[in-house]
């Protein structure tokens, strides 16, 4: 009897999928759903990134991090960079983490339909809008309108197939996300340090009218909000999260101001702010996840990070269900973007010199007098004449006569 083949031990070639987390509690979401946890790599040269490998289904995975504390468009791209030259048969990337929802304008009749904290937005184009805006760079128009002109690429046609089947999935019933995320939050209560990774519950759930602040300064304390200021929305009946899809707005600022919101969601058709998107669109071919933990709104507080983290987790693991192993194989791998050249100020051309008259020669006298200090010229008497006469020499000691230029002559001290 022939004895099994021990597989090869996965190498740095062997993962086609770059899974990106920013927060602690998105890389523990990922890390959950791991079918299999391959041991760890050595770590390259300049990389400083942290890494879980594993496998998800048939796709061996790359789960980068960024590490505590380090946030924002930069810090993304940078993650990106080195787990491409790290990692570099990679296809596609998955940004996979926590976000702020956009209510509607108008009460949803279908409250599946509104988006609730739990929920997960996935970035898709909409309405002649690009899948991820940057939101902070434009021009201001009359000192008055700021224009957004920052439309980033658009997700890889693979990862857009595979989200529209995927939504097929789940309306038929068979979409794999609420499985997911009930083995990751049952795995997550057998951990003491994981405390915090369950489901809130919806009458924690509280979207307050646009025109209401939070009413606790430097606090992310609800306690002394009103709930009488809450909007009335239809209750749902179930705690799987809904899915939405439409234009996600990134920028290197966290979004606190549910008027700001309004604004930007009546003008882009906006359905989730988040800040590292616009870091890697350009760049990496890859889709954005976000779970909601919060409405974008002053009333910011982090009860449903966890959740909103397992949640967004949870989808992307099925996402992955749906894309067939083989035709990622066939893709060419990402290119490590190239580094952004610094801006050099144009130069400034050297003024051009001024022209000096050329002097006429000078003769030098048969007798040159010796060298002396220099000093300021004094004026002879009146007796002691020179003249420039042709091309000849200065004479001194002699009157002047009709029909010659005469001048006094200096000598010098």
């Amino acid at each position: 009897m022939a004895a099994k083949r021990t597989p090869p031990k996965p190498d740095y070639k062997s993962y086609t999928v770059g899974w990106i987390a920013i927060l602690e509690s998105e890389l523990n979401a990922a890390s959950l759903l791991l079918d299999e946890e391959h041991a760890p790599l050595p770590r390259k040269q300049g990389d400083v990134n942290s890494y879980v490998l594993g496998r998800m289904g048939h796709h061996n995975i790359v789960i980068g991090f960024t590490g505590h504390g380090v946030y924002g468009t930069n810090a993304a791209a940078n993650t990106v960079t080195n787990m491409l030259r790290t990692f570099p048969n990679i296809k596609f990337g998955l940004l996979v983490g926590v976000g702020g929802g956009v209510p509607a304008a108008a009460a949803e009749r279908n409250p599946y339909k509104d988006v609730r904290l739990g929920d997960v937005v996935v970035s898709q184009p909409n309405k002649g809008n690009g899948a991820v805006i940057q939101y902070d760079m434009g021009k201001l128009i009359n000192d008055e309108e700021f224009v957004i002109q920052s439309h980033l690429n658009n997700p890889p046609t693979i990862l857009l197939n595979a989200v529209q089947l995927l939504a097929s999935h789940q309306t038929l019933g068979k979409g794999r996300m609420g499985a997911y995320l009930k083995t990751s939050l049952t795995k997550a209560s057998q951990s003491e340090y994981m405390r915090d990774y369950y489901f809130p519950g919806h009458d924690q759930d509280h979207l307050f009218r646009s025109d209401y602040r939070h009413q606790v300064s430097n606090s992310e304390d609800c306690s002394q909000c009103s709930l009488r200021m809450a909007v009335q929305r239809l209750p749902r009946q179930s705690s799987v999260p809904s899915v939405h899809y439409g234009v996600i707005a990134s920028a290197n600022t966290v979004m606190r101001s549910a008027a700001h919101r309004d604004r930007l969601r009546d003008m882009y058709h906006i359905a989730c702010f988040e800040m590292e998107a616009a870091g890697l669109m350009d760049n990496f071919p890859c889709l954005v996840i976000r779970g909601i933990c919060d409405y974008s709104d002053d009333h910011k507080n982090k009860v449903w990070q966890p959740y909103a983290a397992m949640a967004a987790a949870s989808y992307a693991r099925d996402l992955l269900r749906v894309i067939d192993a083989e035709e990622v194989g066939s893709m060419e791998p990402a290119k490590v973007p190239a580094p952004t050249p610094a801006k050099v100020p144009a130069k400034v051309p050297a003024p051009t010199p001024a022209k000096v008259p050329a002097k006429k020669p000078v003769s030098k006298p048969q007798n040159p007098q010796p060298a002396r200090p220099a000093a300021q010229p004094v004026a002879q008497p009146a007796n002691y004449y020179g003249y420039y006469q042709g091309g000849g020499g200065v004479l001194r000691g002699q009157q002047p006569t009709m029909g010659t230029l005469w001048t006094p002559y200096y000598q010098y001290y």
